[in-house]
């Protein structure tokens, strides 16, 4: 009897947006058939779904079927999708609604509804406004502005499974018989006790995980590639599955949940990606030789013209202002 392994992270995501290699997809579907790895399966879905979608508006609970008609309907190259392959994503979709929770269909509609209500929780810093949430098991997470946390409506009955996009510090209430494990891109963080952060830089196809105290693994499609002691990052470039493991201050890099953003060398560029989201700003950086410089500067509760300012007289630059859009010559 052949064995069927379970696929990996990404080649599950690209199943459900359609965009399976014609080997993957056949094993796949005989995977899906075995109906196992429920909570693997549907974080995978979920990713996959948040990829997709472009209306941040609640859904309307009489139409899960239709709202996953719109979800298919919103991939680039729908008509080229035979009819069978549609009806075959729907009907995992309903079926999926039958497995985990209520299903696929209960997590459609449960964005920004009551916790009673939803399949999880929906949490949302807004840009210039960083977010604390307290977890049912006392763990604490900030939100830098601009990021969301999931929290299923069934953390911590018998596990701690939450998902991040952007960027998140938590301190995580240690607790062997519950793993705390944290979804952020491509990358599974479990805690072993301690306080670390999980930044997505969706632009850059990089994502990171950095230790503070305590000890975190970090895996990806299911295999643990790095364990991190305190001090330490993990570098993670999508676009090649390559990463790197590098030393650097954490205190300093997580100086934000402070209030402060503290840079050590750091790329001009990055400085700007971050100063977008905590200002609630956009920011364009016209000349390309700017880009890359290192830059060294920590700023608190100063205004957006008063870090352009020190940033004109420590690297030269000089900017324009016009409402929230920010030029730097």
């Amino acid at each position: 009897m052949m064995k069927i392994e379970r696929p990996s992270r990404e080649a599950l995501i690209r199943y459900y947006r359609g965009e399976s290699l014609p080997h993957e997809e056949k094993l796949i579907d005989l995977y899906l058939a075995m109906d196992i790895d429920h909570d693997y399966v549907e974080s995978c879905l979920r990713e996959a779904w948040h990829d997709l979608e472009d209306d941040p508006d609640p859904f309307d609970e009489q139409q899960p079927h239709a709202e996953w008609q719109q979800f298919q309907q919103r991939r680039s190259g729908l008509s080229q999708v035979p009819p069978k392959r549609k009806l075959r994503w729907l009907g995992y979709a309903a079926s999926f609604a039958l497995l985990v929770l209520g299903g696929v269909a209960a997590l459609i509609h449960s964005k920004n509804s009551t916790p009673g209500q939803a399949a999880y929780t929906h949490y949302t810093s807004a840009l210039g406004k960083r977010r604390e949430v307290k977890l049912a098991d006392n763990s604490t997470v900030m939100l830098f502005p601009g990021s969301t946390l999931d929290v299923p409506a069934n953390f911590n009955d018998r596990d701690r499974n939450v998902t991040v996009k952007g960027r998140a510090f938590f301190e995580v209430v240690h607790n062997s018989n519950k793993p705390f494990l944290v979804t952020t891109g491509r990358l599974v963080t479990k805690d072993i006790g301690t306080s670390f952060e999980v930044n997505e830089f969706a632009a850059a196809n990089t994502n990171t995980v950095t230790l503070l105290t305590g000890k975190v693994s970090v895996a990806y499609a299911g295999k643990e590639i790095a364990g991190l002691i305190p001090d330490q990052q993990i570098s993670y470039q999508t676009s090649t599955n390559k990463y790197s493991i590098n030393r650097i201050d954490a205190r300093q890099s997580m100086a934000w949940i402070n209030g402060e953003l503290s840079y050590d060398l750091a790329p001009l560029s990055v400085i700007c990606r971050d100063m977008e989201k905590w200002y609630n700003v956009k920011i364009t950086i016209k000349n390309p030789d700017l880009l890359n410089k290192k830059i060294t500067t920590s700023f608190k509760d100063l205004t957006v013209n008063k870090v352009l300012d020190m940033l004109s007289v420590t690297s030269g630059l000089t900017y324009t202002i016009n409402d929230n859009k920010i030029t730097i010559n």
